[in-house]
């Protein structure tokens, strides 16, 4: 009897041993495509960034560089009390080291005359809204959408261009900070005083984000009165919500009536375990397959800057979110993979583009368990080679590790325990298809419009992935053979939201005249020109002249342009009456004036013109300041059970940011 013991304990033994180490296989399909991935943050609310200007680079830079994480997102704080320079300033810093980087901000509170306590900060019963709830905007609405519109303003003129504004931050939370409590029908109300503020201040691209709430459970109670309303549904962009105390849904589930193309954002999330350790990697990862996989979101925001880097140390979950922020950029989109492959493994993969020909794609992949697991992964639809694993683990920090040969599209990685790995594939096209040489154009000049940089969500924005018009390039903007003088190429089939930009040389200061060569066979739409993210032009419509290739050109005089590299961007915002805006095919820049410099008069006597001096205003500083907000959240009365098989619960008390 206990010989036939000792038989069965080894037997379960080696069933025990053998399930640590035999994996299920995680499939990866290239041939599908799933939702767009606009962007990866963080917020810099309440942190002047002068005490992380040490770690700008590291946290915003787009490069393959160990230690760099390349968040391409930043969400700053709205002042409520009009002193914006500080929260700016963060966005600048960013925009410095990235000039790609997506900026939006926040309001934690209206201005106190808005709201029925009077008073920023919340934690009583009366903090609350003064917009209408029904029916036409009051004076609170129309108020407070200047106010906002006048915040935009003050970015634009420090060189922001901002992406996205949400009006409050967590409208269903009343805690004794900056806060302020909404109702739905105040939303409704609200939305459409704001887009008619937005609109009439010119700021027409400018999506408005809504309604942040603390969680699921606040985002269902406050969006229905907006989302099924066909005029104010029109009027978002972004349908957002944190995740303190509830995991998100998809935006299906919700069953709004006018439910388009409006993107959905989570946008913060923070607590749990020490950040030194890499269980609040874990954490994070967990956070991050919720969102992207189970509610296919198209952005992730954690909460606090300062929680990367604490006391100017980067903690082990400022390298987690590197293992998404650093490969997953905009523009690509998540494909299907099986999100479970072996017991306590999760795995997302992306592309870098909408169809079935990526150039590259990257599958992260994190371990939960408490020992090794050696996961196998195929990949269907594409020839990947290689690909390059990046790790971070209890000790190392999203570290490139040595290439992993594919074969017969097939690999087997070791994750370590508790870890989180980015693989990187290198794909084989075969022979590339010839495409243009990036181009950078000198000012004074001509810009061709055809020849804008590479590629979808950081050169060009495009609302498909279809060259239409099939010439010249094979990416999804739609360039045509040109018939105007000079022949060449033009950009057609043009609708609101696209964009194109350019890498421009001005080597003369001075004030210019642009020309914009344009075509339309009817009324055509509204675009704009940005030089670094400022709108250069103003708002400008494109004429009927006749016909899609009968050309006229539309000319904006004395644009002040400042000499060095810099980026110009094409900006597409309201679609004509042909459901285009119109065809492009060039824009000049000519010098008017130069900046004045010494000049001689052709006479017996040399007369020189003053050179003029300019006297540099000082730049304004700030003491550093590091203001840590913390609370406990709560949720709703029932618990979520997500597909990691995390349980949350109201009865769980989460620290949180915001």
């Amino acid at each position: 009897m206990i010989r036939i013991l000792k038989v069965v304990t080894i037997i379960l033994f080696l069933f025990s041993f053998i399930s640590i180490i035999i994996a299920g296989t995680c499939n990866i399909d290239v041939t599908t495509t799933n939702q767009y991935i606009r962007c990866i943050g963080a917020s810099s609310a309440w942190t002047y960034m002068l005490n992380l200007s040490n770690w700008a680079n590291q946290l915003f830079a787009d490069n393959d560089l160990e230690g760099y994480i390349g968040l391409s997102s930043l969400r700053a704080r709205i002042d409520p009390n009009g002193n914006h320079t500080d929260e700016v300033n963060n966005l600048v810093l960013a925009k410095n080291v990235n000039p790609n980087i997506l900026l939006w901000s926040t309001e934690w509170s209206p201005p106190p005359q808005y709201k029925a306590n009077n008073n920023v900060n919340g934690g009583v019963d009366n903090n609350t809204f003064l917009g209408a709830a029904s029916g036409d905007p009051n004076w609170a609405d129309t108020g407070y959408a200047n106010y906002l519109v006048q915040y935009l303003q003050y970015c634009q003129s420090r060189g922001i261009n901002l992406y996205a504004i949400s009006p409050q931050n967590e409208p269903d939370w009343n805690p004794d900070y900056e806060s302020c409590l909404w109702t739905a029908g105040q939303f409704e109300v609200f939305i459409r005083a704001f887009r008619t503020a937005l609109n009439n201040a010119g700021f027409t691209s400018v999506k408005i984000l809504f309604p942040d709430t603390v969680n699921r459970y606040g985002f269902a109670n406050l969006t229905p009165a907006t989302m099924n309303n066909s005029v104010t549904a029109n009027y978002v962009g972004i349908l957002a919500t944190h995740l303190y105390g509830a995991m998100p849904l998809p935006l299906s589930s919700y069953g709004f009536q006018y439910l388009t193309n409006q993107e959905y954002w989570e946008t913060e999330i923070s607590g749990g375990s020490d950040l030194s350790t890499i269980q609040s990697g874990i954490e994070l990862a967990d956070w991050i397959q919720s969102c992207f996989v189970d509610a296919n979101m198209n952005g992730f925001h954690y909460w606090w800057l300062n929680d990367l880097v604490p006391n100017n140390v980067p903690s082990k979950r400022f390298y987690a979110l590197g293992n998404y922020s650093k490969f997953i950029r905009p523009g690509y989109y998540r494909m299907n993979a099986t999100a479970q492959p072996s017991t306590n493994v999760f795995v997302s993969a992306y592309k870098n583009t909408n169809n079935s020909s990526p150039t590259r794609i990257v599958i992260v992949a994190y371990n939960k368990n408490s020992s090794s697991v050696n996961q196998t992964f195929t990949i269907n639809g594409v020839n990947v080679t290689s690909v390059t694993p990046w790790m971070t683990d209890s000790s190392r920090n999203l570290a490139k590790q040595g290439d992993v040969t594919v074969s017969s599209n097939s690999f087997t990685y070791t994750l370590p325990a508790l870890s989180i790995v980015s693989f990187v594939g290198n794909i084989n096209v075969g022979t590339p298809t010839p495409t243009p040489t990036p181009r950078v154009f000198n000012i004074p000049g001509r810009v061709e419009v055809e020849d804008y940089r590479c590629c979808e969500g950081t050169g060009y924005h495009d609302s498909d992935s279809t060259n239409q018009g099939g010439a010249y390039r094979t990416d999804g903007v739609d360039i045509e053979t040109c018939t105007d003088t000079g022949g060449g190429y033009n950009i057609g089939y043009t609708v609101a939201g696209e964009w194109l930009s350019y890498s421009i040389n001005v080597t003369q200061a001075g004030t210019y005249s642009i020309g914009i060569r344009v075509a339309s066979s009817g009324s055509g739409g509204t675009f704009h020109l940005e030089i670094d993210g400022v709108n250069i032009t103003g708002t400008l419509t494109v004429p009927d002249t006749g016909g899609w290739q009968t050309w006229q050109t539309i000319t904006v005089n004395n644009v002040n342009i400042t000499t060095g590299q810099k980026t110009l961007r094409l900006v597409m915002d309201g679609n004509g009456s042909t459901g285009y805006i119109g065809n492009f095919n060039y824009i000049d820049f000519t010098i008017i004036s130069n900046t004045p410099t010494y000049t001689r008069t052709n006479t017996r006597t040399n007369t020189a013109t003053p050179t003029s001096t300019r006297t540099a205003t000082p730049t304004q500083t700030s003491t550093p300041l590091v203001q840590s907000v913390w609370r406990i959240r709560a949720g709703a009365s029932s618990s979520y059970t997500d597909s990691q098989g995390n349980v949350w619960s109201a009865d769980t008390n989460y620290n949180g940011g915001s």
